[in-house]
């Protein structure tokens, strides 16, 4: 048991599709086990569903569309949140 180490990411996209494969690309890439690693980003407006979501239920889709606000998918679980540069 060694010692913790410990980073903070601040990516530089406001993609969110970009920003999602980072985190995936971390999670599948790095050693957690002494490492804890903390990711700030900041997106365009978006909306980002988890893995078992079905948009049609969670977002009004025609409406993001209407709008070009991007829906994406996490690999993930949880619940569906908006994004913005905020």
């Amino acid at each position: 048991e060694g010692e913790i180490t410990k980073s903070v990411f601040m990516s530089q996209s406001t993609d969110i599709y970009a920003n999602l494969a980072l985190e995936d690309w971390m999670y599948r890439n790095m050693d957690f086990s002494n490492h804890h690693v903390m990711m700030v980003w900041r997106n365009e407006p978006c909306v980002v569903i988890g893995r078992h979501q079905n948009p049609w239920l969670e977002a009004n889709v025609p409406y993001l569309a209407k709008r070009e606000i991007a829906l994406a998918r996490r690999n993930s679980g949880g619940g569906t949140v908006y994004h913005d540069r905020g």
